[in-house]
C-alpha cells in the first residue's frame, strides 16, 4: 500500500526576528500612523482626541476634508444598496451636503 502525501504547509516558515510564522491567505491589520507633530504635547493632544472618537464609533482624519470623507463613504455604500437608494444618496450628497460645508474640515 502507497503511503500517503502529508497535507500541505499551512504556514510559511518565520523570517528572522519573528516569533511565529505568519498563516497563508491571513492579513496582519494595518496600524494607523500619524506623524508630523511639532512635539510631544500635540502629538497626545491627538491621539486623546482619537480615543474620544474611537469610543463613540466615529474615527475621522482632522486632515480629512468633507466633501473627500462623503465621497468616501458613498463608495463603501454601492456594494450593500440598491441603485435607485444610491442614486438618492448621490443626488443628497451632490446636491445637498456637499454644498453646504464645502472643502471645511471635520470638527475635532
Amino acid at each position: 500500500m502507497p503511503r500517503r502525501q502529508p497535507p500541505p504547509a499551512r504556514h510559511l516558515l518565520p523570517p528572522s526576528g519573528r516569533s511565529r510564522p505568519r498563516q497563508l491567505g491571513v492579513r496582519r491589520r494595518r496600524t494607523l500612523r500619524r506623524a508630523g507633530f511639532t512635539d510631544e504635547v500635540e502629538a497626545h493632544i491627538a491621539l486623546r482626541q482619537f480615543h474620544q472618537t474611537l469610543a463613540l464609533g466615529f474615527v475621522t482624519d482632522p486632515r480629512q476634508k468633507t466633501t473627500d470623507y462623503l465621497h468616501q463613504w458613498l463608495d463603501k455604500k454601492v456594494l450593500h444598496l440598491k441603485p435607485t437608494t444610491m442614486t438618492h444618496y448621490r443626488d443628497h450628497v451632490e446636491n445637498d451636503l456637499i454644498p453646504a460645508p464645502g472643502d471645511t474640515p471635520w470638527p475635532t
